[in-house]
């Protein structure tokens, strides 16, 4: 993933778990990158003016946006108290020699 990503060499000892981190976050943007692009070109296609002449000012009807946002939430949740938390912590567990 270093190499992919192009990431410097580890300087520490969690440097590993932090790249590994950076990591996911990427591949969860690259995810929301295409999802959102994938859904504007639907909503370029299927609400093009010679389909729908007349705009419908009632608004969406069913909760799937909502779903898709609680998801990203929940994997945002995951990524920040699952990885980042521990992460952080362990690294501050002790404090260094002076």
């Amino acid at each position: 993933m270093d190499k992919l990503l192009s990431l410097p060499a580890n300087g520490s000892a969690h440097g590993g778990e932090i790249d590994a981190l950076i990591g996911w976050i990427h591949w969860l943007m690259l995810i929301l990158f295409v999802g959102w692009g994938l859904f504007y070109v639907y909503c370029l296609i299927r609400f093009r003016r010679s389909k729908n002449p007349k705009a419908d000012y009632k608004g969406v009807r069913n909760h799937y946006s909502s779903y898709i946002e609680l998801a990203v939430a929940g994997i945002e949740v995951v990524l920040l108290i699952g990885f980042s938390i521990p992460i952080w912590s362990e690294a501050v567990a002790t404090l260094p020699d002076q």
